[in-house]
């Protein structure tokens, strides 16, 4: 990873230790482009944190997140680890990048600590028949 990134010509950032809240916030915000390309993964809160600060998500195929889909938020698939050059190089081409800061406010308004409230409230009166 370390000899990619030097011979890659781009600014880049390794993370090798912890890295506490506000410096994680603030690497997300600065982020353009991000790489979700794990395994597997079940929509983690890293993933929703690049999201909400209005980052570009470059994901694998094999990772679905059909709420993505429904925000219209920002992201690639690509089907394997050989087309990710293609992607980044067109993605790269065909981004705009803004000089204000620009959350993406569908996630919030699906993931904030509110809105988290309000489902399991609507799951608590399901259950008790008031719907």
């Amino acid at each position: 990873v370390f000899k990619a990134a030097k011979i890659s010509g781009v600014q880049y950032k390794i993370l090798e230790e912890f890295v506490p809240f506000e410096m994680s916030a603030k690497l997300a915000i600065a982020t353009d482009i991000y790489l979700h390309l794990r395994d597997t993964d079940a929509f983690s809160n890293a993933l929703k944190e690049q999201v909400f600060a209005g980052s570009f998500v470059i994901k694998g195929d094999w990772l679905t997140y059909p709420e993505l889909a429904e925000m219209r938020a920002q992201v690639n698939s690509i089907p394997s680890f050989d087309a990710l050059g293609k992607c980044i190089t067109e993605t790269v081409e065909n981004m705009r990048i803004s000089d204000e800061i620009e959350l993406f406010e569908p996630i919030y308004d699906m993931y904030s600590t509110d809105a988290i409230v309000k489902q399991w409230e609507d799951v608590i009166d399901f259950v008790r028949g008031n719907r």
